[in-house]
């Protein structure tokens, strides 16, 4: 795949109004690996690729993996870092076979998304005294 499940998933919870993109200076940003600090960077969201699980080979093609995925999220309050994390988790179980176009190069078929854990609130930044949360899940995403 040109673009990791990272990328596919961060473009999709963009265009679901779940989150921002960390370039338009908006309200919750969702950025790559990282939940990086700073001023207007509170309320923010992160989404990495995690361990992926092989389920086995096609006989005339290629493995098949689930690819590992965690999202993350930092805000000001419990109680909007919990609600964040519940939008995210909502939005990714209905996808069911979903195209997602991303440009000409770059079509992907997210055939599944399964939460592999519950919403974790993971306590307190020691530096910034703000509120972390993390969700697991497995995807199957298929190249178009």
């Amino acid at each position: 795949m040109n673009k990791s499940p990272a990328e596919i998933l961060q473009f999709y919870l963009i265009s679901q109004d779940i989150f921002s993109s960390p370039s338009s200076k908006e309200n919750w940003p969702l950025f790559i690996t990282t939940l990086p600090t700073g001023k207007g960077l509170d309320d923010i969201g992160c989404i990495s690729d995690t361990t992926s699980v092989k389920d086995g080979r096609l006989m005339s093609g290629p493995n098949i993996l689930h690819y590992g995925i965690q999202a993350r999220t930092r805000s000001r309050t419990f109680e909007d870092g919990w609600k964040k994390m519940q939008e995210i988790t909502s939005v990714l179980e209905l996808v069911n076979n979903l195209s997602i176009v991303i440009d000409v190069d770059n079509i992907y078929i997210l055939q599944n998304i399964s939460q592999g854990s519950s919403v974790l609130p993971m306590g307190q930044d020691p530096e910034t005294r703000l509120f972390l949360f993390s969700v697991n899940f497995i995807t199957t995403i298929k190249e178009s």
